[in-house]
């Protein structure tokens, strides 16, 4: 008959305990990260959805703008590639 003294039982408890608990932090942390990737692609996906819906100016209708006007836009432009 094999017995298990109670330190070693114990011991085998704790660490039987230690197993599962890091075991289910590492998959609430995994599922955190799942659900922020989905919250970001569909962000993304919703963003270019809404810039496909953006026409675009022909070079006739630029044609009345100062180039003031163009370098501002361009300014502008530049300013958002760079904040990306």
């Amino acid at each position: 008959i094999f017995f298990i003294s109670g330190s070693f039982k114990k011991n085998i408890e704790v660490l039987f305990f230690l197993y599962f608990f890091k075991r289910t932090v590492s998959e609430v942390q995994f599922m955190h990260n799942l659900g922020e990737h989905k919250q970001v692609q569909e962000r993304r996906e919703w963003l270019q959805m809404r810039l496909r819906g953006i026409h675009t100016a022909g070079l006739d209708e630029l044609s009345d703008l100062t180039s003031d006007e163009i370098q501002h836009a361009l300014n502008v432009l530049d300013e958002l590639l760079k904040s990306e």
